[in-house]
């Protein structure tokens, strides 16, 4: 199997306006991904994607907002079904000059989201003739790292990709203030840092991504059946867009694993031993991610539309259970760990910790959100806003308790007061009673 590949680059669209007509590249094929690339001057946004099209993660990117040359940098891409012809309009929120190219790039994997890392950067409030440095991590082989840089001042100067990319901004040097560039990358790992440069100076921003190809052993399109990867000793897994039953990684000793894109059954990620773990948009039932000593999990962008999603883990270990979307979200962790639950929409919200431990449970709406610690703990309810149950907060020896700005709308109990030494704080109103 192999990478995506840089097919074309339409025209350059140039000009004021609050809709922007911007030209198909070539003949696009279908499955063929298709990437705009915008710099947009002052704060206009983006009010309207052209069919199909969804922005980037990490886009977009404001650069130094409301100050002098202020300007945003906007990633939208699609995957093509192979009619598309003429331009592609794009809708401002008010009338801005936009620099904008169109991209096809054939050979990218056939479903989801076709990207597994992103960054962007703001240079600031400083002319520089350099874009800010920006660096990804691929999951796995075979990958198109993109980039793309901007220069408040860069139509009156000439660009210069990052060290070994190839430049791909149309419409000929001092005509743009829009750098577009790319590199194959043909076994997973770090894309370094990048930087472009103009020789003029401006206030400047990038955003890169790592594109994924059809090479199975780091994308595993895996349709029936489970995906299954185990290591050990400083391994690295990757476990992405499987589709049909579970997907499996487990490693040990100092391992990353990352189970993706994940959609059927249950998404499930186990590692020890210094071991960091993802498992991310995963759709159907559960999605599971287990580690000790020293481990830190993220279970991220998750919607699950069935099932639960569970971190645990042990021995100073980080812990992120976020936007879950069905039942409950769940992680424990003990000693000195640190403990989200976020945006859960469905039913529970439950963080356990104890010894040192930090819980946070945010926003969480259906029904109630549940946090409870232990030996110094603390525990915060962040921006919540409850609809239709309980909120409980329970600790002992020490622990803070806050309640946020949020306020809530169901009941709130203890027990209060708390042992010795400990505090409850809420910023907001609480509708239901105080037991």
């Amino acid at each position: 199997m192999s990478g995506p590949t840089f097919g074309s680059i339409g025209t350059l669209r140039a000009g004021s306006a609050s809709t922007h007509n911007i030209a198909v590249p070539g003949t696009p094929a279908s499955g063929d991904i298709i990437v705009i690339y915008l710099f947009i001057d002052g704060s206009a946004t983006i009010s309207s994607l052209p069919s199909g099209f969804a922005h980037a993660a990490n886009s977009p990117r404001t650069v130094n907002s409301g100050l002098t040359q202020a300007h945003s940098l906007a990633v939208i891409w699609k995957r093509s079904t192979g009619g598309d012809s003429g331009t592609y309009a794009v809708g401002l929120s008010a009338s801005a000059f936009v620099y904008a190219n169109a991209v096809q790039y054939p050979g990218a994997v056939a479903s989801g989201d076709p990207w597994d890392a992103t960054s962007a950067a703001d240079g600031g409030d400083v002319a520089t003739t350099t874009t800010p440095a920006v660096s990804v991590t691929s999951l796995g082989a075979d990958r198109l790292i993109c980039h793309a840089g901007t220069n408040f001042d860069g139509d009156g100067g000439v660009w210069s990709a990052p060290s070994g990319y190839t430049l791909r901004s149309s419409g000929g040097s001092g005509v743009t203030n829009l750098e577009i560039s790319d590199k194959a990358l043909a076994v997973a790992g770090s894309s370094g840092s990048l930087q472009a440069s103009n020789t003029h100076s401006g206030r400047c921003g990038a955003w890169v991504g790592a594109l994924i190809g059809t090479t199975s052993s780091g994308t595993g399109v895996n349709a029936g059946n489970d995906a299954i990867s185990v290591a050990a000793n400083a391994a690295t897994l990757a476990v992405a867009t499987s589709a049909g039953n579970d997907a499996v990684a487990v490693a040990a000793n100092a391992a990353t694993l990352a189970v993706a894109r994940s959609a059927g059954n249950d998404a499930l990620a186990v590692a020890a031993n210094g071991a960091t773990l993802t498992v991310a948009t995963s759709a159907g039932n559960g999605a599971v991610a287990v580690a000790a000593f020293n481990a830190s999990i993220l279970v991220g962008t998750m919607l699950p539309t069935g099932g639960d999603a569970v971190a645990v883990a042990a021995n100073s270990a980080t812990l992120t259970v976020a936007r879950s979307v069905g039942n409950d979200a769940v992680s424990v962790a003990a000693n000195s760990a640190t403990l989200a639950v976020a945006r859960s929409a469905g039913n529970d919200a439950v963080a356990v910790a104890a010894n040192p431990a930090t819980l946070a449970v945010a926003r969480g709406a259906g029904t109630g959100a549940v946090a409870v610690g232990a030996f110094d703990a603390a525990l915060s309810y962040g921006t919540r806003v409850t609809t239709g149950g309980t909120a409980v907060a329970v600790g002992a020896f020490d622990v803070v308790l806050q309640l946020g700005a949020g306020g809530l709308a169901g009941n709130v109990h203890g027990p209060l007061p708390l042992a010795a030494g400990s505090v409850i704080v809420h910023t907001g109103t609480i509708a239901g009673a105080v037991t």
